[in-house]
């Protein structure tokens, strides 16, 4: 078994093996489909990595990985090695099952190097920090995190900003 795959064990005599994989553009539309079935509004962009865990073939969770570009001095956007982890599905019936959490944790596996921002929902809190997530206040956050939170707030949203690898200063 290698570190991609894993066997759930919900069957001793013909287990099933999860295994995970980032898929090539091409196939984002397979993503695009789970994320439907899924009940979520993810949308896979061309810019993503896109991540899944698979049960057999299927598709049982996803997460979309967007860089983040920052301005640079001279007027373009230069990405930083930021990334924004964004649409973080799993299947309803494979929800607490401990899924999300494997799956969470090979995807940090992929991104260990990376600096990484999310806006879970509030009840969430605890699920991210288990793969070394933090919480941390809006007025601590740069910009290009914190307009955006502040929007999905004024929605009504009960998000929070959570980072990996962030070493502190604003830009």
């Amino acid at each position: 078994m290698n570190k991609d795959s894993e066997s759930n064990g919900f069957n001793a005599m013909n287990p099933v093996i999860m295994t995970y994989e980032k898929l090539m553009p091409i196939a984002y539309p397979l993503a695009n489909r789970f994320y439907k079935q899924a009940g979520e509004k993810g949308k896979t962009q061309s810019t993503d990595s896109v991540y899944v865990a698979r049960l057999g073939a299927k598709i049982i969770a996803a997460v979309r990985l967007c860089p983040v570009l920052v301005r640079s001095q001279g007027g373009g956007s230069v990405s930083q090695n930021r990334l924004l982890l964004r649409s973080l599905a799993v299947l309803p019936e494979h929800r607490r099952t401990g899924v999300g959490r494997r799956f969470m944790e090979y995807v940090v596996e992929q991104i260990d190097a990376y600096e990484c921002w999310c806006y879970p929902f509030s009840w969430l809190e605890q699920f991210y920090s288990q793969t070394d997530f933090r919480l941390i206040s809006p007025e601590d956050t740069p910009a290009f995190i914190r307009v955006p939170f502040e929007n999905y707030s004024r929605q009504g949203r009960d998000i929070l900003i959570m980072v990996r690898n962030y070493n502190g200063i604003n830009t």
